[in-house]
Parts: C-alpha cells; structure tokens; sequence
C-alpha cells in the first residue's frame, strides 16, 4: 500500500529541471528563472528564481510566448517521463527446433517482437515517430559478425490513460546450420516525439537489458 501512495504522489507532481529563461509577465516585468515542476491538480509550476526561492505561479500571469514555452515543456516531461510514459519491448519466440533433414543438422526457431506502451497521462500522447535497429549475430563458416538493420513504424497515437501494442512490422527468424548461424540478440527502440518549437525528443529503449550499446551500435553493421 506504502508503494502505490508513494507512486500517486510522484504522479501527481512531476519534477524536471530545465534550462533558464527570461519569463515575461502580463505587465512587462521580467525574472530569469528555470521551471522545476508542474503539478498535475492545479495546473501551477514552480520556478527556481537566480538567487532567490523556488515559488509557485499560475502560467497565465506570463506572456503568450512563455505560456507556449510552458505548455511545450509540460508536454515534453510527459513524454520523457518513464513513469507518466513507459515504454517495454516483449519478445516472442520459440525455443530451437530441428528441420529440414533427418540428420538435424539445421535448427531453427521464430521470434518476433511487440512494443508496449503505457500512457498514464490524462492527455493524449500523439503523432510520435518509431523506429527500431535489431541485431544479428552471424558466424558464416568462422566468419563472426553482427548485422543490423534499421525498421520505420507508422506515425502513432496513444489515448489517455490506456495501453497500446504495437507489433513489429517483419516476423524475424533464426536458424542455425552447419557452419552458419544466424540468430536475433536484441534490438533497440527509439520513440521521437517533435513539439510546437520544433523541438525534437528521443526515448531509447534496449532489449534486452543487457545488450551492450558498445558492442551492438545503432545502424552499424560489422564484418
């Protein structure tokens, strides 16, 4: 019970820190400051003022042009964060079987992979873009190398409060046979989102886990 009031309590305020601005109210008054927060009920940010307390304000008391800054940094922490966002990959695959001769000496087995995201904003998260890299491992007669190939997925759109599955677009499959391998070590998923300002963020997302970036590089195919 402890965890889920600690989980309702992050999402009810978000905090980020982000870059300084010269805000501008109604009046012409100006303050440099950076937004902290955002919370989720009032609809009030804090801001760190330079030298001075962190206070909360109502974003309408800015000018237009730092209303739309606010609003495009609101919508960017909803994206970035793993807890208002989250993003897995599900794996789905076979274990090795034998085939195409008696003898067995080819083996293979089917993987595919679904992307699963979970949008706990009250709002809607759209026109983000997807694409991911997946990695091979090949080993052509004592020749080892990783093979990658880069997929684009449709513009997508997720509702408020919902989970959406999105399959990958190529069934994949890995077989062995004598003297050549060729078998799926993982993939990386990259989800852009691009705001008003022309902003574009990235969620990069690993499967599994332990896949080493170094060794497994985004687009690079090596031989």
């Amino acid at each position: 019970m402890r965890k889920i009031l600690t989980i309702a309590l992050l999402i009810h305020s978000i905090a980020f820190a982000d870059e300084v601005r010269k805000f501008t109210d109604s009046q012409g008054r100006s303050i440099t400051a950076t937004i902290l927060e955002h919370d989720l009920s009032s609809g009030k940010i804090r801001i760190q003022r330079v030298g001075k307390k962190a206070m909360w304000v109502k974003p309408s008391v800015f000018s237009p042009e730092d209303q739309i800054y606010i609003e495009n940094w609101i919508r960017d922490q909803r994206f970035m964060s793993d807890l208002l966002f989250q993003i897995k990959v599900e794996e789905h695959k076979s274990g090795w079987e034998s085939c195409g001769d008696e003898r067995g000496n080819r083996r293979e087995k089917s993987s595919s992979f679904t992307f699963v995201f979970n949008n706990r904003n009250s709002e809607p998260i759209n026109g983000l873009r997807l694409e991911y890299c997946l990695f091979r491992d090949r080993n052509r007669n004592g020749d080892k190398y990783i093979e990658s190939k880069i997929y684009e997925l449709d513009t997508a759109n997720f509702a408020p409060n919902s989970e959406t599955k999105v399959r990958a677009k190529v069934g994949h499959l890995s077989f062995k046979a004598s003297g050549f391998l060729n078998e799926v070590a993982g993939l990386t998923l990259r989800v852009y989102q691009e705001n008003s300002e022309g902003k574009v963020l990235m969620r990069e997302v690993t499967y599994p886990e332990k896949l080493s970036p170094k060794k497994y590089l985004w687009g690079n195919t090596e031989k």
